[in-house]
């Protein structure tokens, strides 16, 4: 298979196999990745040469990037959801030009498909994430086997288990996306390194706890005060356009209820 047309230096290749190092000098290369163990040695290379960039070594102009990155099994920076996240740090802590590239630099891109779990309840927790794209839910299942929604997640929600992510306990909660999503995650050790890193870490932690806790304490009293009625207004109000985009069995299940009750909920609501 024919993957593209590069031209930089320090390598020459011919065919599908890598011949030999050249000391300087600007080659035109033409790859065919036809095998495994070729398109395992190329990557290598590519590597190599992605190091280089980064050095200075090879000019940018001389490689296709997104090629690279494609080969080398990552995937391209996107500045776009990038400034999501530094706008979500930026809404609780100020940041400088340097912080925003470390902050950028700790959050890796992962796809998952519609109905890939991001945690599994039994899973330690290892990543915290940020959803640049798509749709979970949390859930946990009682002794009968039934799944209970308690919460959903959307485009610019960070997602996480945060008791198991903080004391490596094994999860009680799974968290499943509905759609396929982007998720750009940051380990623990990333986290840490954030918070000793960045001038205003400490704090970011500490405001990010204030506004979790805020939020679980009005869960909580929800689920023991509210009506279900009341329950599914707290959704509209949480989630005004999701309605279209989960099945009603979830909403249902998110409320407390079966789903032919939620269906008289709603009859009620629009008379």
């Amino acid at each position: 298979m024919r993957f593209g047309y590069l031209r930089f230096g320090y390598l020459k290749c011919s065919g599908d196999k890598i011949c030999r190092f050249t000391d300087f000098g600007i080659w035109n290369l033409e790859i065919y990745l036809n095998a495994t163990e070729t398109k395992e040695d190329i990557k290598i290379i590519l590597r190599f040469c992605l190091r280089c960039i980064l050095n200075n070594q090879i000019s940018n102009n001389q490689i296709s990037n997104k090629f690279l990155f494609y080969l080398c099994g990552l995937k391209p920076v996107n500045h776009r959801m990038h400034t999501a996240i530094i706008s979500a740090f930026e809404s609780l802590i100020r940041l400088a030009d340097k912080e925003k590239e470390l902050v950028s630099s700790l959050f890796i891109p992962r796809q998952y498909a519609r109905n890939e779990y991001f945690l599994r309840e039994g899973q330690v927790c290892k990543m915290l994430g940020f959803i640049t794209e798509g749709l979970i839910r949390y859930y946990t299942t009682n002794d009968k086997g039934e799944e209970q929604i308690f919460d959903f997640g959307k485009e610019m929600d960070f997602t996480c288990n945060y008791e198991s992510f903080l004391d490596h306990s094994p999860s009680v909660v799974n968290i499943q996306c509905i759609e396929d999503s982007v998720i750009y995650c940051l380990s623990y050790d990333g986290l840490q390194e954030l918070y000793t890193q960045l001038e205003e870490g400490q704090k970011f932690g500490r405001l990010a706890c204030e506004q979790l806790y805020v939020y679980a304490i009005k869960k909580i009293r929800s689920l023991y005060n509210d009506s279900p009625e009341q329950r599914y207004l707290h959704f509209l109000q949480y989630y005004p356009d999701l309605q279209q985009r989960i099945p009603q069995y979830y909403i249902s299940s998110f409320v407390g209820v079966k789903p032919p009750s939620l269906s008289r909920i709603r009859k009620r609501m629009s008379s």
